[in-house]
Parts: structure tokens; C-alpha cells; sequence
């Protein structure tokens, strides 16, 4: 029995064509609102397939100190350095969401994400899993 190197070419490419894994960007940014304070919102802005989400972040800070490019706080106070710390927290969560789906081999749509991101790890905690799990039904 032969086996036609032509035969896995053919699946490699029908496997390719489907797109299973979607990338998913994410970057946090500022709105141009400003507040009675002098401070703009910090929001955490994910996109996959062109279809865009914008997540609160809860989080102010004076546009002054906003590095646009690197899309964290420049560290010259003290705020700046915590709000850096929550920011890279959230980073971390988004990595730990798109590493488990990854290595499950189970896409990750937007909404999973979402879902996923604004829920606690049910992963983890049993109590927060079934508790999720009867406000699903």
C-alpha cells in the first residue's frame, strides 16, 4: 500500500481555509470624555473578525499621564504605577482566557471572551463554577 503525499496536502489546506483560531487583539485606550476631575476614562478595547467591544475599566487618569503608544500610564506617580499594576492584572486574565481556550483546541469567539473576562474563573473555584452554573439554567 502507497501512501500520495498529495492526500495530507489536501487536508492541510481544507484544514487551513477554516480559520478555526481567529486572532484576538486587545489594547487599553482612553475616551476624549474628561470628567469635572480632569481625568478620561481607561477602557480595555478587544477586536476579532472586525465585530469590537469596549470594556470599562473603572479606572481615571489625567490624560497628561497616558502614554498613548505603549497604551499604559507613564510612571512618574504614584497612581500612575497602580494603575499600571491593575492594567497588567487584567492583561495576565486575558492571556491565562486565551490560553486555555487555545490549548483545549476550542475556538474563542467574542462573546465567549466576554463572557469568560466579566465572570470569575469558575475553573478554579468550584463554589463560583456551580453558582455560575445555576445562573445559566
Amino acid at each position: 500500500m502507497r501512501i500520495d503525499p498529495t492526500e495530507n496536502l489536501i487536508f492541510d489546506t481544507q484544514v487551513d481555509t477554516k480559520k478555526i483560531f481567529v486572532p484576538m487583539k486587545h489594547s487599553f485606550k482612553l475616551r476624549d470624555y474628561i470628567n469635572t476631575e480632569g481625568k478620561s476614562p481607561i477602557i480595555l478595547h478587544v477586536t476579532q473578525s472586525q465585530k469590537r467591544e469596549r470594556i470599562p475599566m473603572d479606572l481615571f487618569i489625567d490624560p497628561k499621564l497616558w502614554d498613548r503608544k505603549k497604551g499604559f500610564a507613564k510612571e512618574i506617580t504614584k497612581a500612575g504605577i497602580d494603575i499600571n499594576l491593575i492594567l497588567q492584572n487584567t492583561e495576565s486574565k486575558i492571556t491565562e482566557i486565551k490560553t486555555i481556550y487555545r490549548l483545549s483546541g476550542i475556538h474563542l469567539t467574542l462573546e465567549k471572551f466576554l463572557e469568560e473576562f466579566n465572570n470569575t474563573s469558575p475553573r478554579t473555584d468550584f463554589i463560583s463554577f456551580f453558582k455560575y452554573q445555576l445562573e445559566l439554567d
